[in-house]
């Protein structure tokens, strides 16, 4: 039997208990949306906030996201079509548990579709609970559950 020497178990214990930077983590979960969708002034407008848990696809790790803007619409209409703006996200990173995580943030103009059943961004896919009335002047409250995928 081999024995192994006390700087190489010393290097081996570094080696094992460092923990490598989550910037490089994609992260993927459910998030739920609220905000509302205004077709009295042209173009319309979206405005919208969502948060929720994310989960690192190769350490496992948990990270909680919160976001959203306020969009303009290409167009006059609400539904299918797109809307442009900044799209903000915070991601609250944490290595070990107790410790004060790494925030990263992004503010990003952004394109969103919108249909009568989803908001389709550029991380994943919003489906709205009930469907936006094209047709309706006044605005309009907005809920759906969706998954992301961010970069960390």
């Amino acid at each position: 039997m081999k024995l192994l020497c006390p700087t190489r178990l010393l290097l081996a214990a570094l080696l094992f208990g460092l923990h490598l930077p989550l910037s490089a983590e994609t992260y993927s979960g459910v998030v739920r949306l609220i905000g509302e969708v205004q077709n009295d002034a042209k173009p319309g407008s979206l405005s919208m906030r969502f948060e929720g848990q994310l989960t690192g696809r190769g350490s496992g790790d948990r990270v909680n996201v919160t976001g959203g803007g306020l969009l303009r619409s290409t167009t006059d209409a609400i539904t299918d079509t797109t809307f442009t703006g900044r799209l903000k996200t915070n991601l609250r990173l944490t290595s070990r548990p107790g410790e004060p995580g790494k925030l990263v943030r992004s503010n990003d103009v952004e394109v969103v579709r919108v249909t009568k059943r989803y908001l389709i961004l550029p991380m994943g896919r919003i489906r709205l609970e009930r469907p936006i009335n094209g047709a309706r002047g006044s605005e309009q409250e907005i809920r759906g559950v969706g998954r992301i995928t961010l970069r960390g």
